[in-house]
């Protein structure tokens, strides 16, 4: 997999793009280590990795984990999806 560096722009216009759908990544104490929630429009589903705080070799941070969600997600919100039939 290749690692996509964002710049802070980037990852403001990532968030934003969430916000404005309703859209929230907060990372949840879990031991001495992380996982993490996404809430959509109030109704959260809990993640079942855990992350470290910081970056290894091996494993992403939970911060890194959340920034790549916040552009996976606004990526799909901002690509036009195609008409199906019944649309037309």
């Amino acid at each position: 997999m290749k690692i996509v560096e964002n710049t802070p722009k980037d990852e403001s216009r990532n968030m934003s793009t969430c916000f404005k759908n309703g859209i929230r990544i907060i990372p949840f104490k879990y031991g001495n280590l992380f996982k993490i929630i996404v809430e959509r429009n109030g109704k959260q589903k809990k993640g079942e990795d855990l992350y470290p705080e910081k970056s290894d070799k091996h494993t992403p941070g939970v911060y890194d984990k959340i920034h790549e969600l916040y552009r996976q997600i606004a990526n799909k919100i901002d690509t036009p999806q195609p008409l199906t039939p019944q649309q037309l």
